[in-house]
Formats: C-alpha cells, structure tokens, sequence
C-alpha cells in the first residue's frame, strides 16, 4: 500500500507532532514550590516603618519617620 518512504516520512511527522506537543505541554507545567518558597522570602525581606505623611503630590509623597 505505502512504499517505504512513504511510511518513513509519516512516522517522522507523528514523531515530530508528539515531541511538539510534549515540550509545549511541560513548558505550561506550573511550578508551586517556587511560588511559595518566593512568597516567603518577600515577606523576610520586607520592611516596615512609621511614618506621618506631610505632603502629596501628583508623583510623590513627602513622608517624615516616627
């Protein structure tokens, strides 16, 4: 029915066509332990301060410490 050739290029076709969607689909893959272990880290880095606000404008906000 299919010469050799013939069956060589459509097996390198569906070959082609299932790493394609094998390397698409593990690059959608997401990732949770990253986020969480970055949500944590935020949080130890973030800092606090009082602060009494003197003035704002439009790009700016003029703040003094407590």
């Amino acid at each position: 029915m299919f010469n050799t050739e013939c069956k060589k290029t459509v097996s390198k076709m569906i070959l082609s066509f299932i790493l394609i969607t094998v390397t698409l689909l593990s690059g959608c893959q997401k990732n949770t332990t990253n986020s969480a272990n970055l949500n944590s880290n935020q949080e130890k880095e973030q800092v606090y301060f009082d602060a009494t606000v003197l003035e704002v404008k439009k790009k700016s906000i003029k703040v003094k410490c407590s």
